[in-house]
């Protein structure tokens, strides 16, 4: 019994294995070639959503660029819109796809705020006086962050 045992897996062992003696894996043309239109699809898609068409984002400006626009009185927006965001930071960037690609997103922020992009990303740019004050006035302490406030400074908490 043990010589059939013995036998029957010797034969199993050949039938699995092509005539250079090394285990083959036979994988359907038709598998291959799905799989890549897939990862095409993926790359492709990828690659359309990380950059948005020129001038139809978000019109960020910085808080230096704040002071410039038109106030309330002369017909400008009262809403602000800030976000803190860095360029080294994961769940900015996820966002910076996603929602600020958005036209929907975009239509509103453009149309009801003054959207002013607080850059974090190196430490010379959070030391800034202005940036410092803006972080501390609305206790940014983590990234991403957006904060909606008058154009006066007020904001709810």
């Amino acid at each position: 019994m043990a010589q059939t045992d013995a036998a029957v897996t010797t034969a199993e062992a050949e039938q699995k294995t092509d005539s250079g003696g090394t285990n083959t894996l036979k994988i359907p043309t038709w598998f291959i070639a799905v799989v890549l239109v897939l990862i095409s699809v993926r790359v492709y898609a990828k690659l359309t959503q990380m950059a948005a068409p020129p001038g139809k984002g978000v019109e960020w400006i910085t808080l230096t660029q704040l002071d410039k626009t038109p106030k309330p009185e002369a017909g400008g927006k009262d809403l602000v819109l800030y976000e803190f965001t860095a360029a080294w930071c994961p769940p900015c960037q996820k966002r910076e796809r996603i929602e600020f690609r958005s036209s929907k997103i975009i239509k509103q922020i453009n149309t009801y705020f003054v959207p002013v992009r607080v850059d974090l990303t190196t430490r010379a740019q959070s030391e800034l006086p202005e940036v410092k004050q803006i972080c501390e006035k609305f206790d940014v302490s983590s990234i991403p962050r957006c904060v909606v406030a008058l154009r006066s400074g007020e904001f709810g908490r």
